[in-house]
């Protein structure tokens, strides 16, 4: 990697990804905690009819990521982190869908159960890879680990349209290590050219050892219910 160059950091997470390779049973093999699993599609189709759909087009994907940003939303309010109030972040994911081709670039799909969407997933499509970026799910089916269903179904799906690799993305989540069997290392470089960029670096690395007090991870959840 060309930017990997002196003076580069290496960050304390990683990149993950599950390879799709072997025969259909062979990547079966290697979902986590089949029975319970099983069991559980089981009784959301006695609830109703179970159903994994991807969306053929904007207009439907648009349905779908509008589910996925509200229950996103509600997600990071109980998380008490930072959300869509980012100027642009939520019109970036629907200017993204209207523009790109679906499914072919966007992958937006929902796991339903009688018509309802349990769960949701907005990501991307490129050269052979599956990039699972924006997931959620309805927490009044949470005993029933819809987000998980969601998951395995998106696997299967890309293993049967021949993808090479399903990237869980950035983070090291637990869930991750039950599926992937590549850890890509992660470094940071940060450099300034004028004085004005090294004043900022200079401010940002001394926020970045402010926020690592235990005051400030005190102060944290707060200031996210102050910005909303």
């Amino acid at each position: 990697n060309p930017l990997l160059r002196p003076g580069s950091v290496p960050l304390p997470i990683f990149g993950h990804s599950m390879r799709l390779v072997g025969s259909g049973p062979d990547v079966g093999a290697r979902m986590p905690h089949r029975n319970s699993r099983n069991r559980l599609r089981r009784q959301l189709a006695r609830r109703g009819h179970l159903a994994f759909e991807v969306a053929g087009s904007a207009a439907q994907a648009e349905v779908f990521l509008r589910k996925v940003l509200a229950d996103k939303a509600r997600q990071f309010a109980r998380t008490r982190v930072s959300g869509f109030e980012v100027p642009g972040k939520r019109a970036f994911y629907l200017a993204a869908t209207q523009r790109l081709a679906c499914p072919d670039t966007v992958h937006v799909s929902a796991l339903t159960v009688g018509g309802a969407i349990v769960a949701c997933h907005w990501g991307l499509v490129l050269g052979g890879r599956f990039y699972l970026l924006l997931t959620t799910y309805d927490v009044a089916w949470k005993r029933y680990s819809p987000g998980a269903l969601h998951h395995e179904a998106l696997i299967r799906w890309c293993y049967t349209r021949g993808m090479a690799t399903f990237d869980f993305g950035v983070g090291d989540e637990a869930y991750k290590g039950d599926y992937c069997d590549v850890r890509v290392p992660l470094h940071k470089v940060e450099f300034g050219l004028t004085r004005r960029g090294r004043t900022y670096l200079a401010v940002e690395r001394g926020l970045a050892r402010m926020r690592s007090t235990f005051v400030w991870q005190r102060f944290r959840p707060w200031k996210w219910i102050v910005v909303r």
